[in-house]
């Protein structure tokens, strides 16, 4: 491969299990990369808990079983699984995790969030969402809401395709936006935009590309 020219300094880069072969290679791998950079980076990668995510799945990484984020059934145990994945990522080298999702289900909708969700209820969610934002914190991690401003209504699959949340605007305001904003309050340090359309917010653009 040859020289690669950056013009202006480089933020952050995203991990990707692929990436990240074993702990040995990673350690060195993340030390390396912010040792290169002018200004220390963000160095973040997806990690829920479970064996669909980049870290807990890949059995070469040795951090023992790490519970699905989703799974957890109350406040203490959301504290307790979020500080040992933020510990897990920032004994790598990692600083930054695209996580928790903050979603409220729909109970008569099937998308791809499912049992990544904490649920129905707006105030169950918000509630595991603010424990595992301060647990994630206290074990060393960035971290991101998502995905704004909520995508358990949909249906399909956001890879594929923009899915259309279905809920009216009072409705996206009373629910939706209820555990996003316990998140904010409970110190989450950024929000991912999901790759949905919201027709009561703008009908003509998706989120991600929608100045509204």
């Amino acid at each position: 491969m040859g020289q690669i020219t950056v013009e202006k300094n480089v933020g952050g880069i995203v991990y990707a299990e692929k990436n990240l072969q074993d702990r040995t290679q990673a350690k060195e791998l993340l030390k390396n990369t912010q040792e290169f950079a002018k200004i220390p980076m963000f160095l973040g990668t997806t990690e829920e808990g479970g064996q669909k995510f980049s870290i807990s799945r890949n059995s070469q990484m040795s951090l023992g079983e790490i519970e699905p984020m989703g799974q957890v059934s109350d406040a203490d145990s959301a504290y307790a699984i979020g500080e040992k994945i933020g510990e897990a990522l920032k004994e790598l080298g990692l600083n930054m995790n695209f996580a928790p999702v903050a979603d409220v289900m729909a109970e008569d909708k099937f998308n791809m969030i499912g049992d990544r969700s904490f649920g129905y209820d707006k105030d169950e969610v918000s509630r595991k969402v603010e424990w595992i934002i301060k647990g994630l914190k206290k074990g060393g991690v960035a971290v991101t809401l998502k995905h704004f401003p909520g995508a358990g209504s949909t249906e399909g699959d956001t890879k594929m395709d923009y899915p259309i949340v279905s809920r009216s605007l009072s409705e996206i305001k009373s629910v939706d936006l209820v555990p996003f904003k316990a998140g904010i309050d409970g110190g989450a340090d950024f929000v991912m935009i999901g790759h949905i359309r919201v027709p009561e917010i703008d009908a003509d653009k998706p989120a991600t590309f929608s100045e509204k």
